[in-house]
């Protein structure tokens, strides 16, 4: 007797060319990778506007323990393409993490200081407008956007009982 063996097909026939279920999961296998790199390509071209951004959040908060933990006012001072921290009137160098900054070329700030838009055009280069970070805790209220031509931007700001907060994505005011 003959062991139990069912074939779909018989031995004369040959099988050719692919199922539709073959052909359905190489189509899927072939979208997902696809969107993977269509995310990953739209996610560069922001991703250093996002980070500094969120690192202008993140050293404004670390400013804001340093003068109250050390009990010396510190002023973030901005510029057109840089940002620094000045401690007491005087620049902050030896401190690694609150040294002066460079902002890229491609990004463009936007800044409102108690409700005041700063004009960077109008100001000498040697001038920069202040955010004052008190002891007590407290800060000058601001609104800093970061933003680059193709309208992306991001937001971070400031209330004067020191709360600084990353909001993320806004949309760019138009002048």
């Amino acid at each position: 007797m003959r062991p139990f063996a069912y074939s779909f097909s018989s031995p004369k026939k040959l099988r050719q060319g692919f199922t539709l279920l073959e052909l359905m999961v190489v189509i899927f296998i072939i979208g997902i990778l696809l969107s993977l790199a269509t995310i990953s390509v739209s996610t560069r071209s922001d991703h250093s506007l996002e980070t500094e951004a969120r690192r202008f959040a993140s050293l404004m908060k670390l400013a804001s323990d340093e003068a109250i933990l050390n009990a010396r006012p510190i002023a973030a001072q901005l510029a057109k393409k840089k940002y620094q921290f000045s401690i007491s009137g005087e620049l902050e160098n030896e401190d690694t993490l609150l040294r002066p900054r460079d902002i890229p070329e491609h990004i463009a700030l936007e800044v409102v200081i108690e409700d005041d838009e700063i004009d960077f055009d109008a100001l000498d280069a040697e001038s920069f407008a202040n955010i004052y970070i008190l002891p007590s805790g407290e800060m000058t209220p601001f609104s800093v956007i970061f933003s680059q031509a193709d309208g992306l931007a991001y937001e971070v700001t400031g209330d004067f009982m020191g709360k600084i907060a990353y909001v993320g994505k806004v949309k760019r005011s138009e002048k």
